[in-house]
């Protein structure tokens, strides 16, 4: 490299080739040194990149694993506390009587519900109990083609076992437009029940009624019915049921009679019982009953009624008008009357 720049300095228009080689030759060398020290310093950085991203990559994998078990644990939690639904279908054989008006006769078909109600529950719980149609026993008939939301469905739901009820079932007047003959479609029914007694209480559909047209249609077991579901409710925590005892007290009777006057009347003296009944807490007090007067009675116990007609503007698929007949008769029953409607 001196004879190279001594070379050059000296005829600076005439390098030595050969120095200049040795010069590019050591440049090479120099570059080539430079290259592998900054690619060591790359390799060492990168490893020590790589070991920040493997201790990192650790502590996420840690991280989610801990988010997983809390979600899980939580999940445990939420299973013991959640009130399990069941859902249960029975079908019955049915019987449906359209209204009069239609002037169609009772219809035999088969029933298909889903019962969905609480698996457990808890004394003083108020539960909610869903009736889904699966299969209605009957179909729209060949009169006309029922509206959208022009149907409404209502029945009852027994309960039986541990305690005895007759849940009000009721659904919205929802329903697709129903072609003539077409499959009832019919909208989910819901009720409510509160529950008073601990032990297994059965649900079993009963009968129902479809209204269209401000018609009804009402469709009544013709057998058994399964249960749907049962509920086993169990006593609520620290409660506690107490009976009272109860006190009758004695009665008292007086009266006397009295004979009147010239016209032949007769009055008869009023009698009067007192008494009380105390049960859980209440009192009732006793009754007392006036004597009555009456002259010159004929003895007529039976009084007929005059016949009424009435007529009624009835909405399609029935007629337009329907006349009806009633006759009211009384009878006389002590000092009151007993009426009888015949239509």
């Amino acid at each position: 490299r001196v004879r190279g720049r001594t070379r050059a300095t000296r005829h600076r228009y005439e390098p030595d080739p050969a120095v200049v080689h040795a010069g590019q030759r050591s440049g090479d060398r120099g570059e080539r040194s430079a290259l592998r020290t900054a690619r060591h310093q790359s390799d060492d950085e990168g490893e020590h990149v790589n070991r920040r991203r493997r201790v990192v990559s650790g502590g996420r994998r840690a991280s989610a694993a801990g988010v997983a078990l809390m979600l899980g644990g939580a999940g445990i939690l939420l299973g013991v506390a959640a009130v399990p639904a069941q859902a249960a279908e029975v079908s019955y054989k049915t019987e449906c009587i359209p209204p009069a008006a239609s002037g169609l006769g009772p219809v035999e078909g088969t029933t298909k519900v889903e019962i969905t109600a609480p698996a457990t529950a808890k004394v003083g719980d108020e539960i909610q109990v869903v009736w889904k149609f699966v299969q209605a026993a009957s179909k729209n008939p060949d009169l006309i083609v029922l509206p959208k939301d022009s149907v409404k469905p209502t029945g009852t739901l027994k309960a039986s076992g541990a305690q005895t009820a007759d849940i009000a079932m009721e659904g919205p007047q929802k329903n697709p437009e129903i072609p003539k003959g077409g499959d009832m479609v019919l909208s989910d029914m819901t009720g409510k029940v509160k529950l008073t007694t601990a032990g297994d209480v059965t649900l079993t559909p009963d009968a129902y009624t479809i209204t269209a047209y401000s018609t009804d249609t009402k469709c009544t077991p013709q057998e058994a019915v399964p249960a749907a579901a049962t509920i086993k409710v169990t006593a609520a925590e620290g409660g506690s049921t107490t009976s009272g005892g109860s006190t009758s007290g004695g009665t008292t009777t007086s009266g006397g009679t009295a004979t009147g006057g010239d016209t032949g009347g007769t009055t008869s003296g009023g009698s009067t019982t007192s008494g009380g009944t105390t049960s859980g807490g209440t009192t009732s007090g006793g009754t007392t009953s006036s004597g009555s007067t009456s002259g010159g009675n004929d003895g007529q116990t039976d009084f007929a009624g005059k016949t009424v007609t009435t007529s009624f503007a009835c909405a399609s698929p029935g007629p337009a008008k329907i006349d009806s007949s009633a006759t009211i008769n009384a009878k006389k029953n002590g000092g009151s009357y007993d009426l009888t409607v015949k239509t």
